[in-house]
């Protein structure tokens, strides 16, 4: 099986959309692009305590209200996730990228079973890649 190529267009897109949400106060912790080979696909991943403090209901209707403003994007909100920087899935995420060093291109991993392929990280706690 191919996977699928991270393109251009998503990795501007992403960044467009990070910077956006930054300028709308919403806290990011992190912000990554990451493949998931279970679904094929890549998603980007957003860490925000927006989450904790709003419920995610009302990250996405901010996500999607910045998605909104963006001149011609090809991301859509069914390609992000906003999560919790306190969930077990987001830990999981940390425990991977911790053991990679920090800039942006390819890396694989294995944590807990659940296998981290690819990554393109834009934010991540204290650091800034890409």
């Amino acid at each position: 099986m191919l996977k699928k190529v991270l393109v251009t267009d998503l990795i501007r897109d992403g960044g467009r959309l990070v910077h956006g949400l930054e300028q709308q106060s919403f806290p990011i912790s992190a912000a990554l692009w990451y493949y998931l080979p279970e679904a094929e696909r890549w998603r980007l991943v957003i860490a925000s305590q927006f989450v904790d403090s709003q419920g995610p209901m009302a990250a996405y209707v901010l996500v999607q209200r910045v998605l909104a403003t963006l001149e011609r994007p090809t991301l859509l909100l069914s390609d992000v996730s906003v999560v919790s920087p306190h969930g077990a899935d987001f830990r999981d995420l940390c425990l991977a990228v911790g053991r990679m060093p920090m800039t942006t291109g390819p890396w694989h991993t294995e944590i807990q079973n659940v296998v981290f392929e690819d990554a393109y990280i834009y934010l991540w706690p204290n650091q800034q890649a890409g």
